[in-house]
């Protein structure tokens, strides 16, 4: 089935962009307050690191061993929906919580059921798009759009009635979002080889090398967003700043994905990805030298552009040095190393460094590391001819189950 065909009952690509834009549009309403959430709590700098740490842990575990069921099983389409819908109750539940403790019990649930979210949905978008993986970015602009709405929304009604909003906003907002998960294409998938997948996957110098660059980016990212939030509260910026600031980034973040696909076949996605990685170091640098809460937000720009461009061409790099029918896999260890591994590894020390050194000392180790990274992306070198390899499993389709 091609992807101009019917998916899911609804036609063409607007399926995909649909699920994007919806599902961007509740965890938009949630994921840039809560920060402004722990710290109403009482909840320091350091207990914040904390928890990200365990969540890290948690979804950098449990995020392939998801994802390996989904590609054994072939049970994508069962779990999408499943593990969103907890996910999304378990988001509501954080809200009814109000100590460290009690959040310390919360967390490592809820990013167990969000752990697989993520990969799942990437890798059954690319394989819907078959040989056009490239246009993996105008399916996925929508769910930047879809956030920047939200967070604007979201911001001005923090502002107004108070953090707390987000709660069971996420939980509206995201039934629709659900719903729409059951619509996402339908297929049949190249069954996995396991042995010989996984083997691939410890043992490839290329796919290794990728990964090593990747983590090193997550770790920037970690140093150069991970406390945005509460360096914009500390500079005086109320929830409209910090609405509008994560709202800059995700629209800076549509104009780059629209034009990634061309950059991908002129440049190749490694080194799009490299240059993603000296986009966020420019970020850093900005951040670090900036003390007005207005033009604390208009640095998101560079986050925005250094997202559009390495979330993007990470999926499809991923997706195309997969061992067959292992894409769900692939996809989880990319987000593992670009996301969990850091939050886990560098979230806590993160923070201490903010705490001991400032803001402006952790955002310039961030700008370090994202030189670091393209460095090693530039120099990984790409395996001979990876992109003319036969590519059986990339059929439209979605896994049935």
């Amino acid at each position: 089935m091609r992807i101009t065909e019917r998916l899911g009952g609804l036609p063409g690509e607007f399926t995909l962009k649909l699920f994007y834009f919806s599902f961007y549009f509740a965890l938009g309403a949630y994921s840039p307050f809560t920060q402004l959430y722990y710290r109403e709590v009482g909840l320091d700098v350091a207990q914040i690191g904390v928890l990200a740490t365990v969540a890290g842990l948690v979804m950098a575990t449990c995020g392939p061993v998801w994802s390996l069921i989904a590609d054994v099983f072939r049970l994508r389409r069962v779990l999408l929906p499943l593990c969103f819908s907890l996910h999304l109750g378990m988001l509501f539940v954080i809200g009814q919580v109000h100590s460290f403790e009690g959040l310390l019990l919360i967390m490592p649930i809820n990013a167990f059921f969000a752990a697989p979210v993520g990969p799942l949905a990437d890798s059954g978008v690319v394989l819907a798009l078959g040989e056009r993986r490239e246009r993996y970015g105008a399916q996925r602009l929508w769910g930047s759009l879809g956030w920047a709405l939200s967070n604007l929304m979201m911001g001005a009604i923090v502002t107004a009635v108070g953090v707390r909003a987000i709660f069971p906003a996420v939980l509206l907002l995201g039934a629709p979002a659900v719903w729409v998960t059951t619509r996402l294409p339908v297929g049949t998938l190249a069954h996995p080889d396991l042995r010989q997948g996984l083997r691939g996957l410890l043992r490839e110098r290329a796919w290794l090398v990728f990964l090593l660059g990747v983590l090193l980016l997550g770790l920037c990212i970690v140093a150069t967003t991970g406390f945005v939030t509460t360096w914009l509260g500390e500079i005086h910026g109320d929830g409209q700043v910090v609405g509008a600031a994560f709202a800059i980034g995700a629209l800076a973040e549509i104009p780059v994905m629209a034009f990634t696909a061309r950059l991908i076949r002129r440049f190749t996605a490694r080194r799009v990805l490299a240059a993603s990685s000296l986009v966020y170091a420019a970020c850093g640098l900005a951040q670090s030298v900036t003390h007005n809460p207005w033009l604390g937000a208009a640095t998101q720009a560079f986050r925005g552009a250094g997202y559009g461009l390495f979330w993007t061409a990470g999926v499809i790099e991923a997706q195309r040095l997969a061992p067959r029918g292992m894409n769900a896999t692939a996809q989880s260890l990319f987000g593992t190393a670009l996301s969990s591994a850091p939050t886990l590894a560098f979230t806590s020390p993160a923070g201490l460094i903010y705490r001991d050194h400032g803001a402006a000392g952790l955002f310039q180790l961030g700008a370090g590391l994202g030189v670091a990274s393209a460095m090693m992306l530039l120099t990984a070198g790409e395996r001979p001819n990876a992109d003319r390899r036969p590519r059986t499993d990339d059929r439209s389709g979605y896994g049935q189950g």
